[in-house]
């Protein structure tokens, strides 16, 4: 006759955590370390996500603008903000790439030729 989990006395919790080598009731972080962790993990993450801000327009013709911000397509052209501030505009149809500045893709490498 099988017995159920409930007549061993063992939760399924439990039962789980045993089977694979893990601690069914694992020590908890201490309150000050997490208070502490909590701040810099924000600010780190404020700052990296900063990054993504300048972006790169390329052109059909080989040519990059930096921009402030992503570039917004308003009647076939896309609106932007140059690195001075100063507002600008392109056709749509000039535009071959739009990626954040991490990520744009630059023509000097020679394994791209």
């Amino acid at each position: 006759m099988k017995k159920s989990l409930n007549e061993t006395g063992r939760s399924i919790k439990a039962l789980l955590a045993t089977r694979w080598g893990q601690v069914a009731n694992p020590p908890a972080l201490p309150t000050r370390f997490v208070a502490r962790l909590l701040p810099v993990m924000l600010l780190m993450s404020f700052l990296v996500s900063g990054c993504a801000r300048s972006y790169v327009i390329t052109l059909n013709n080989g040519a990059r603008i930096a921009t402030k911000g992503k570039p917004k397509l308003e009647g076939g052209a896309y609106v932007f903000k140059d690195v001075k501030g100063q507002p600008g505009h392109v056709s749509a149809g000039r535009v071959r790439e739009i990626a954040p500045a991490s990520m744009s893709r630059t023509d000097e490498s020679p394994f791209l030729r």
